[in-house]
Formats: C-alpha cells, sequence, structure tokens
C-alpha cells in the first residue's frame, strides 16, 4: 500500500511540474505566428522519383531480355520422352468421376435430336401390379 501511496506522490509532483512550466493558453494564442516561407525541393527531392522509374526499366529489361527465345529447349531425358510419348494418361480412379450415364456426357447433342432417356425407374408402385 505505500508503495502505492509513493508512486501517486511522484505523478502528482510530475504534473505540477509540467504545469509550472506550461506556458498560459492565452500566451500561446496571442503568440504571433510565424511562417515558414516554402523553400523550393532540393534537386535530390526531384530526382528521386525519376532515378527510381529508370531503375525499374533498367531492371525490367534486364530481365525480359535475359530470357532468350531462339534457344533450343534442353534435351529430354528417355524418361520424359517416353512419358510425353504417351497419348493420354488416365488416373486410376478416373471411372469415380464418370456419371452413371456417361452418353449424356460423352457426345454433344445436334440441334433438332431428342436427349436420350435416362431409365430412372418407375414412379409409384400402382395397386395391383407387381414391380
Amino acid at each position: 500500500m505505500t508503495h502505492d501511496r509513493k508512486l501517486t506522490r511522484l505523478f502528482e509532483e510530475a504534473r505540477r511540474e509540467d504545469e509550472a512550466r506550461a506556458p498560459e493558453l492565452s500566451e500561446l494564442m496571442a503568440r504571433p505566428r510565424r511562417l515558414e516561407p516554402e523553400t523550393a525541393p532540393s534537386a535530390a527531392r526531384r530526382l528521386a522519383p525519376i532515378l527510381a522509374t529508370l531503375a525499374l526499366l533498367a531492371l525490367a529489361l534486364a530481365i525480359f531480355r535475359s530470357e532468350d527465345p531462339v534457344s533450343p529447349p534442353p534435351p529430354a531425358t528417355p524418361a520424359a520422352e517416353a512419358f510425353l510419348s504417351q497419348p493420354r494418361w488416365h488416373a486410376p480412379t478416373d471411372f469415380l468421376l464418370e456419371p452413371p450415364s456417361g452418353e449424356l456426357w460423352s457426345s454433344t447433342p445436334s440441334i433438332g435430336t431428342t436427349v436420350p432417356e435416362i431409365d430412372a425407374g418407375s414412379p409409384e408402385p400402382k395397386k395391383g401390379t407387381r414391380t
């Protein structure tokens, strides 16, 4: 508890010292305002954006020129040639992605023809008939 009282007393003393040093508001408001003349921006401030833009352009040119579009591709390894020679790779789980009636999705119907019917089963069982 004494520690808290000591801190409180120290903060009060610091506040009183600050209040004693601070000028009165009326004095502050009565002072004439000094307006700083606007100085012309220095040469470094004017040239900085221009130099940054030129540096970015030089970097972009260096990157684009480093890629030589005429150079031949690197020679393929035998494994890469074997892979590229296959017409198409099929995953073992491709059949899971196919719909139940694949004929709807495997071809595009032509205009004027009907879409093939899908046997969705009988609607409701009727009384007296076997399903």
